[in-house]
């Protein structure tokens, strides 16, 4: 199965790279263009890995279905994945420090592109999107040599200020033109619009063509202010019944009649043998009675507990005809309950007055 190895081998590759590095007397460049923290997504922020990981929802391109649940679903998983990047990069700092760079070197953290999480719209086609400052903006750290104090800049800066900012700090003269310029020189002019590129159609992936925004599209903060709002300080507390997290299921049973059952697939059908990843992942169909599916609720939610408590809700929506459960439990909830089994519950009333009617589970 490559699939799955070409996707531990982005992992391996960076902590190659990082053994690699070792001191030396003189110059030396260290460069590796790592496929993290693109999709898919299947890391947790402590490197394990969950099955099945695949994206729900119906959708065109790198276009978002209209479904918010599913975008939201894929935004926390997106986020727990960008956790484990962060673990890795701590792995490099660490390794500076240790082998003595650390204070020496200049050290350069950027990205290709951003991604949006909005539904409907695209997560990657800056046209195709109400919300282009999410692809536009990525993360650039810069240290210098000898620095000590971190300084945010809300500059207008660009991918190709990069290599002209390197040239300057390291006192290089190669005697090339720039397009860009030295995030550090206070002479340069600042910029009216920033500019990017993207290819003309799918049909023609090597033809490109440039569009302009203003200078201040990055300075957006619609999707960190959604972000905050959906998920707080908790990615496993969200949606309208988020309070039920962290409770005793049995403090809202009120008929323990099951409501109806939930097929949950084989996580481990498809996993290599050299690969022993974390139950975390619930992912199955909701099959209701018609007395349930004929209710006025649309929206269907599922309270999922491990270990007497209530650990996540989710939203149970249609997706090819069937009603879907898909929810990451927290991992370190997960491993100290080695041998407990979730429970299932429909939720029923509202999120200030809920209720829980249990839900048989088997495993097809």
């Amino acid at each position: 199965m490559p699939r799955f190895r070409s996707q531990l081998g982005r992992v391996a590759t960076f902590r190659q790279f990082t053994r690699d590095i070792a001191a030396t007397d003189g110059p030396a460049l260290h460069f590796l263009h790592v496929m993290l923290p693109h999709t898919p997504w299947r890391f947790l922020p402590s490197g394990s890995t969950y099955e099945p990981y695949r994206r729900h929802g119906d959708r065109a391109g790198h276009r978002w279905p209209e479904s918010d649940w599913w975008v939201v679903e894929a935004w926390q998983r997106h986020l727990l994945q960008v956790g484990f990047v962060d673990r890795l990069l701590g792995e490099l700092l660490e390794h500076l420090d240790e082998i003595g760079l650390y204070d020496r070197c200049l050290l350069v953290v950027t990205a290709d592109h951003g991604m949006g999480f909005w539904p409907g719209e695209s997560g990657r086609e800056l046209d195709e999107t109400r919300h282009p400052e999410d692809i536009l903006s990525i993360p650039l750290f810069i240290k210098r040599p000898g620095e000590h104090r971190s300084e945010p800049s809300l500059a207008n800066v660009e991918l190709i200020d990069v290599l002209p900012t390197i040239v300057e700090v390291l006192g290089a003269e190669p005697g090339w033109h720039f397009d860009g310029c030295s995030v550090f020189d206070a002479t340069c002019p600042e910029r009216t619009d920033k500019r990017a590129f993207t290819q003309k159609s799918y049909a023609e992936p090597d033809a490109n063509r440039s569009i302009r925004f203003p200078a201040d599209v990055a300075l957006r903060t619609s999707a960190l202010d959604r972000k905050h709002e959906i998920f707080g300080s908790d990615l496993h507390r969200f949606g309208p019944y988020a309070a039920l997290v962290g409770r005793d299921p049995a403090e809202f049973v009120g008929d323990p009649a099951p409501a109806g059952q939930v097929v949950l697939g084989d996580p481990t059908s498809r996993v290599p043998a050299n690969e022993t990843p974390v139950p975390v992942r619930v992912s199955g169909v909701l099959q209701l009675g018609d007395t349930w599916e004929s209710a006025d609720e649309s929206a269907r939610y599922v309270a999922i507990a491990l270990a007497g408590r209530i650990r996540t809700v989710v939203a149970a929506p249609h997706e090819r005809e069937q009603r879907q459960v898909v929810a990451m439990l927290p991992e370190a909830v997960v491993a100290q309950s080695t041998a407990a089994q979730p429970e299932l519950y429909l939720i029923t009333g509202s999120p200030t007055a809920p209720s829980l009617r249990p839900l048989s589970v088997t495993t097809r």
